[in-house]
């Protein structure tokens, strides 16, 4: 495997979000790519999806020619074993892509998480990414069975109708179980030593607080970096330094002076009349 990555670089950390995450997971993705001398790219960029969950695979698409290999991890996903290399998750010969599966301690699970996974770059990651992208999520759901677990109206669905339907991908996935790199907060609350990597899910509310109880169990900030390796990040400023010169327009008063203006013209035009 060592031999596959003689040039790290040719390995993309890929993330993203639009509109832009609201969690510092881009300070450390860069952190982690930066140390195993990865290349590290995050998008923020609007892609014409019509469904959100579609994003990441348009984000993907952009950047899978250019790389040997690319690592996706949402926005609400953080490497918390620094140390630790990817070359164990890459596809055997004769796959193309690892994910992990769901966790299985959960009521409500998915066949699979699409919140990270290591894709071969080239054609044949390009193929299976317009794959998804093209996959009609309504005859998805007419072929949805139980046992599949969870729809979630999203890639997926669209993936795990492949890898069951689709000749070019029946066999084209390797998966791992879900502590392999999508651990959850409970594991690191009880297990914090094994935890690689860790993904925040379910509504927006729970993501925060979940993000809140890892930054006390880690005793960081809110990139779940320690503080030696924050500082090196940031050239030796200080977080708040670095975070005071981000620009801080609430969404709440954009719509409000937008509703405004809107109100100011509509009575214009009425007055007229």
């Amino acid at each position: 495997m060592s031999e596959i990555l003689s040039d790290p670089s040719r390995l993309c950390i890929l993330s993203g979000r639009f509109p832009p995450s609201e969690f510092l997971s881009s300070w450390n993705h860069r952190a982690y790519a930066k140390r195993h001398g990865y290349t590290h790219i995050n998008c923020d960029w609007p892609t014409g999806a019509t469904n959100p969950y579609m994003t990441k695979f348009f984000f993907v698409l952009h950047y899978i020619k250019i790389f040997d290999y690319v690592f996706w991890i949402d926005d609400d996903a953080f490497f918390i074993q620094q140390d630790r290399d990817l070359t164990s998750l890459i596809p055997d010969e004769g796959k193309l892509v690892t994910f992990c599966r769901s966790p299985t301690n959960k009521k409500i699970f998915t066949y699979l998480s699409s919140g990270q996974f290591l894709i071969r770059g080239g054609a044949a990651g390009a193929e299976f990414a317009n794959a998804v992208i093209d996959t009609s999520l309504e005859r998805v759901e007419e072929w949805w069975r139980e046992d599949l677990g969870m729809f979630t109206k999203g890639d997926q669905d669209a993936i795990v109708y492949l890898l069951h339907e689709d000749a070019r991908f029946k066999d084209a996935a390797a998966l791992h179980d879900y502590t392999s790199f999508n651990s959850r907060i409970a594991d690191l609350e009880n297990h914090k030593e094994e935890v690689f990597l860790l993904h925040f899910t379910g509504p927006r509310e729970r993501k925060r607080s979940d993000h809140e109880l890892a930054m006390n169990q880690l005793q960081t900030g809110p990139s779940l970096l320690s503080p030696d390796v924050e500082s090196e990040l940031l050239g030796g400023r200080s977080r708040s330094s670095v975070l005071s010169s981000f620009p801080r327009v609430s969404v709440g008063k954009r719509k409000r002076k937008l509703s405004q203006k809107i109100r100011r013209e509509l009575r214009k035009v009425f007055r007229s009349r």
